[in-house]
This record gives structure tokens, C-alpha cells and sequence, in this order.
């Protein structure tokens, strides 16, 4: 009897049904120990991205770099406010996939109840230019597919990916850039990741009142150029 239900709290805490729910942490990278001031170096993984683990393809890294972006080659880099560029807040991380390498940053935690959507504020380029934004996110292996919501000419893009299907579970969530199959890498640039509740009914009334609203001043325009 004992095993049957330790069998069962093994099966339901393996698909994140009933563990302990330790929440997310360190999603706008604003938790660095590292000081604005600090030498562009090298730094523990711990005190630069705590609650973040990092990996170049498979093996995992202790250590990553703060305030010294990569050229032509992978690697995970803390950007300050000085260096830039920063999305939001004092650091914005870098992500560059190398040539035939790429490099993931992970956290597991617990999703709310109610999340309907991950948000992610990311700004992408390619080192020399060109290729396209091949960003990759997951959820316990399943990847993401993502949307983009806004674009701040100059400023960043806001993609979103549907999760409604990992609410109140514990997931790991992994963020990768790809390697980069010419000379040079995948830069991405990534700040202020959110879980999104679903809109309480009251906000879904507020944005159909502004739909409607958005339809009439439509339709008076047409009928007065």
C-alpha cells in the first residue's frame, strides 16, 4: 500500500501536479549581485543570474560574462546599464548561439493557476547581420510556438507564447539560441519575462467596449473623410 502511494506522489509530482510550488525568480535578470560598477569580466553563474542554470549545448557552466558581449562566438553575457543595450531596468541579459553551439538558459518553477500566456521582451540581430529570429522557448521540453504582440521602433519587440495548458504546474522553462551556421552568432537580447493570467471577465468587458468603440470611430471615418 505504502509503495502504490509513494508510486503516486512520484507520478504526480513528475508531471508538476503536486510539488512543493516554488515560484520563478530573476525573470528581469534584476537580481545580480554584480554592481553597475563592476569590470567587464568573468562571474559566478550565482551571483550573476541567481535562479538561472546556464548550459553551452549540453554541459552546464558555472560561470558566464558581465559587461563583455562575444564576437563571433557563443556565450552568455549580463549587460549593465552603461554597456547596453538594457530593455528595462539596469541589465538586460545576451544570449548568442556560436557557430555549431547553442546556448540555453533554464529555471524551473511553478506556473500559476489561471497563466494564460508567457511574455518576453527580446531584441535580435545576428553578428555579421542577417538570418531571422529563431529564438527558442520550452516548457519541459515542449517547445513554444510564439507570437509577436508589439514592436517599440527601436526599443524591442514583445513576443507571447500560449501556456494555458502548464497552469498550476511546476515546468521547466528553457530559453535558447540556436547556432549560428555562418561566421558569427545569434545575439538575443532578452528582458522582462512574464506569466500572463487570463483577463478577469471584467477586463475581457473593458476590451469589447473598446473594440466597439475602435468599429464606430471606423465606420464615422469612412462615412466622413
Amino acid at each position: 500500500m505504502r509503495s502504490a502511494v509513494a508510486f503516486g506522489l512520484f507520478f504526480l509530482c513528475g508531471h508538476g501536479w503536486l510539488c512543493s510550488a516554488v515560484p520563478f525568480v530573476n525573470l528581469d535578470f534584476e537580481a545580480t549581485t554584480i554592481s553597475l560598477a563592476s569590470p567587464p569580466g568573468y562571474f559566478s553563474k550565482s551571483d550573476a543570474l541567481p535562479g538561472w542554470n546556464v548550459f553551452l549545448a549540453s554541459e552546464p557552466q558555472s560561470q558566464v560574462w558581465y559587461n563583455n558581449p562575444r564576437l563571433g562566438a557563443e556565450g552568455v553575457t549580463l549587460l549593465g546599464a552603461q554597456v547596453g543595450p538594457v530593455i528595462e531596468g539596469s541589465f538586460t541579459l545576451l544570449l548568442q548561439g556560436g557557430y555549431v553551439t547553442p546556448v540555453t538558459i533554464a529555471q524551473t518553477g511553478f506556473i500559476p493557476a489561471k497563466t494564460a500566456s508567457l511574455q518576453i521582451k527580446a531584441i535580435f540581430g545576428t553578428y555579421p547581420a542577417g538570418g531571422e529570429n529563431r529564438l527558442v522557448l520550452s516548457l519541459n521540453g515542449q517547445p513554444l510556438a510564439t507570437t509577436v504582440l508589439a514592436t517599440v521602433p527601436g526599443a524591442y519587440t514583445l513576443y507571447a507564447a500560449d501556456v494555458l495548458s502548464f497552469a498550476g504546474m511546476n515546468a521547466e522553462l528553457r530559453i535558447t539560441a540556436p547556432p549560428w551556421p555562418e561566421s558569427g552568432n545569434y545575439n538575443y537580447y532578452l528582458d522582462s519575462i512574464e506569466f500572463r493570467p487570463v483577463p478577469e471577465p471584467s477586463m475581457w468587458a473593458l476590451l469589447g467596449l473598446g473594440s466597439v468603440l475602435l468599429a464606430a470611430w471606423h465606420v464615422r471615418q469612412k462615412r466622413n473623410p
